[in-house]
């Protein structure tokens, strides 16, 4: 008798989005298999093409940070006051003409838009299939940049859904990114 082996298939929520940290290469998934299991990995590419010199970076298990971004994003986005500490801290440190500052009436709509953003997206990827959080994290995330000391989140916060972008003078296109 013929034993059918089944297609192990994993749809890998940040493909495209995961950057290396250390050499600025992208990160591409990838598996292992193990005796009793597989494993899931976002592999820097500079990794594969160059083994001689490879970056330290190396890989970084695809479901460990998965898990850990959907939680992370979940908590930011119930917490007002670290969203509003953070943008301050990136509004006075992006390069910006000198005098242009968020008013308190801009940065308090720029925390509840970024606020929006983050509880559409947990609202998204709880209790939904995996396609279904593919698709919010390719709508809510730009670019992710992975390195072993930290993790840079760039999520955007254009609203689509009306064909209105939030005015974000000094602050750049739309972006806003969390160390």
């Amino acid at each position: 008798k013929k034993v059918c082996k089944k297609r192990l298939y994993k749809e890998f929520l940040l493909s495209g989005l995961v950057k290396c940290g250390d050499c600025k290469s992208s990160m591409t998934n990838t598996f292992t298999n193990k005796i009793k299991r597989r494993y899931y990995y976002y592999q820097c590419v500079k990794v594969i093409r160059d083994t001689s010199n490879p970056c330290s970076v190396r890989e970084v298990n695809a479901e460990k940070l998965e898990s850990f971004l959907i939680e992370n994003l979940s908590r930011i986005s119930q917490d007002k006051p670290y969203i509003e500490n953070l943008l301050f801290r990136l509004a006075h440190k992006s390069p910006h003409p000198a005098g242009l500052e968020l008013t308190g009436e801009s940065l308090e709509k720029l925390v509840t838009r970024v606020q929006q953003v983050l509880i559409n997206f947990k609202n998204k990827v709880e209790n939904t299939s995996q396609i279904e959080k593919c698709l919010a994290f390719e709508k809510t995330i730009q670019k992710i940049q992975f390195s072993k000391n930290s993790l840079e989140v760039v999520i955007s916060i254009e609203d689509t859904t009306n064909d209105e972008i939030l005015n974000l003078s000094g602050l750049g296109s739309g972006r806003v990114a969390a160390r």
